[in-house]
């Protein structure tokens, strides 16, 4: 019966004793380990679009939120496509000296309210070249009743607002000296 217990001891005293092992780690130029470099992140693109597309009583809406987009593409675009979509939120796209954007495509308020008592900032830091508004779109009644949109070292290209009723109380400022222009009639 000794002979069983001794034996058996020494069976789990081996067995431990593999489980203690260390593990090496391999070093760059450790013979018969190969070595892998490290890969650089890659860098993510410039977005190009923001759709917002639930209805503002959605949690999940852009209504009522504040965003900052850095350095949008080119051809970037934003859709407020839904009723009240950006209502009550401020966007601002902001370009520093990484970018080598001119512009932003559009804009566009394409459903009742969708812009409602909204903020748009174009703010540009780089010296020397000015971002541009393609367009901004006011599509339906209401969307963009309320809207602000600043510039600040930034353009506005063109304002498609067909009817007053669509740009109700939606002012440009241009810069933060000068008294802002109203939307319609841009």
């Amino acid at each position: 019966m000794s002979y069983i217990v001794s034996s058996l001891l020494a069976f789990i005293g081996l067995s431990l004793g593999a489980n203690q092992r260390s593990l090496q780690q391999a070093t760059p130029g450790q013979p018969g380990v190969p070595f892998i470099p490290q890969i650089p992140a890659i860098p993510q693109g410039n977005p190009l679009e923001r759709l917002c597309v639930l209805d503002y009583t959605d949690p999940a809406s852009c209504a009522g939120k504040a965003e900052i987009i850095m350095n949008p593409g080119d051809y970037f675009q934003m859709d407020c496509a839904a009723r009240g979509a950006c209502a009550q939120s401020t966007t601002t796209f902001q370009y520093d000296t990484s970018s080598a954007s001119l512009y932003i495509d559009a804009v566009v308020f394409s459903e009742e309210y969708a812009g409602y008592g909204a903020t748009i900032v174009v703010e540009n830091t780089r010296p020397g070249n000015q971002v541009v508004l393609n367009k901004l779109e006011c599509k339906a009644p209401g969307a963009c009743q309320g809207l602000t949109i600043i510039l600040k070292n930034a353009d506005l290209n063109e304002l498609d607002c067909s009817d007053p009723n669509f740009c109700s109380a939606c002012f440009i400022k241009e810069n933060l000296v000068d008294p802002p222009k109203p939307c319609f009639g841009w």
